[in-house]
């Protein structure tokens, strides 16, 4: 039995954020962190510019090993969490290893979907969520001319563009019938669709892959399409099997308050698998990007030495895909409560969706329109009233901190 004051499952950026945050606030409390990987901290934003090979392999570390001796962090890498004893606080490892903790952080992260394909076995497919899976492509793409990405995810962009950097012929299935479907309206997807056409990417829409026969992919429609190598970008799931009969709630993500608590005393969570209540939209959300884990990290470890902060945070996703600037702010989910605001011009390629309830703008999609993303953010976080101001929204030459400061 190995003793700690703290414990976090959990070696990405934040349960890393965490560690580092209850460090300098307890300089002398015992702390681990077990992590199911086998490397010290690295940046997954880093990784589409490796495969780029923008960025060398050494430059995605962020952390080694030495770092954490420095620090007095014990290190568990390649250690799989089996499960909880919440009563007892014990985490049990895979590799029979048993943690007693006081206080125990749940920033267990998640893996791909894993995708079944007749005629082609899992290991000839290319995910793209670990360095591992980053090396592996990498190796693929020097004798690669071809290459088919499965999904309309921002992954399964950065693997377009990847591809197309190789100087590959690259095409994508696509499920929907436009990218993002329950976010992006048409003339959204149009400016990203004329975009990657430019840059003879080959998009099927309503597609998914059915078979794979000599190289040859077969989608459900009867379309082919020849690729030397096949990325896959549908999304994760998270990593939460060992807490399902902890006692610990769990929904879509661990379920936790404002202060990353869950309902088990002295358990928190934070990164891609919390499901925590955010105090701005006043509901529970679930914020899979790295600043917002890197955020939650930091609070998680204030509240667990005690001292109690909320999480307030307007989440934000980007990514610039062949030139053209796509982000995502705050809560983009529509219901029958979201009034839609179109901002900007279309055919400039400069474009926005406002999303307001109760006369409140809670999130919003911007195409080429950054210079205005710091505004949207703050009239997001500060909840501001935006009835009957519809016309000035809509009015791309009218400037968003009028709003703000008046």
């Amino acid at each position: 039995m190995k003793k700690y004051k703290y414990i976090i499952i959990g070696s990405g950026i934040a349960g890393t954020t965490a560690a580092e945050t209850i460090r300098e606030k307890d300089k002398k409390g015992s702390l681990a962190i077990l992590g199911n990987e086998k490397y010290p901290l690295y940046s997954r934003v880093l990784l589409p510019n490796y495969i780029k090979d923008i960025v060398p392999r050494e430059k995605v570390f962020l952390r080694d090993e030495n770092f954490y001796r420095q620090k007095n962090i014990d290190t568990f890498f390649g250690c799989e969490v089996k499960s909880i004893d919440t009563k007892n606080k014990i985490v049990f490892s895979e590799n029979e290893y048993e943690f007693s903790y006081e206080k125990l952080l749940i920033a267990s992260g998640g893996r791909v979907n894993k995708m079944q394909i007749e005629g082609i076995d899992d290991e000839d497919l290319c995910y793209f969520q670990t360095i591992d899976d980053a090396d592996k492509i990498k190796e693929k793409m020097k004798n690669s001319k071809k290459a088919l990405v499965l999904g309309s995810s921002f992954i399964a962009l950065e693997l377009a563009q990847a591809f197309s950097k190789n100087k590959m012929k690259v095409g994508m299935f696509i499920r929907g019938d436009r990218f993002w479907k329950n976010i992006f309206d048409q003339e959204s997807s149009n400016i990203l669709v004329d975009n990657l056409k430019k840059h003879d990417i080959s998009l099927f829409f309503k597609e998914e892959i059915k078979k794979v026969k000599d190289k040859k992919a077969i989608s459900k429609n009867g379309a082919e399409f020849e690729f030397d190598i096949l990325g896959v970008g549908v999304g994760i799931k998270r990593n939460l099997e060992f807490a399902e009969k902890s006692g610990i709630k769990i929904k879509n993500g661990i379920l936790a308050d404002q202060y990353l608590k869950t309902n088990i005393d002295d358990i928190y969570s934070a990164g891609d698998v919390v499901e925590f209540y955010d105090v701005i939209t006043e509901k529970y959300q679930m914020f899979g990007n790295w600043p917002a884990a890197f955020l939650q990290g930091k609070i998680a470890g204030l509240n667990m030495v005690g001292e109690k902060t909320v999480c307030r945070h307007v989440s934000g996703y980007n990514i610039i895909s062949f030139g053209v600037n796509v982000s995502f702010l705050g809560d983009v989910t529509k219901d029958e409560n979201t009034v839609v605001v179109k901002r900007g011009d279309p055919s400039t390629q400069e474009y926005s969706q406002l999303f307001l309830r109760d006369g409140k703008l809670v999130g919003a999609t911007q195409i080429n329109m950054n210079k205005e993303k710091g505004f949207l953010t703050m009239l997001i976080d500060k909840k501001i009233d935006l009835s009957g101001k519809i016309d000035k929204l809509k009015d791309s030459n009218f400037e968003l901190k009028k709003l703000i400061i008046n």
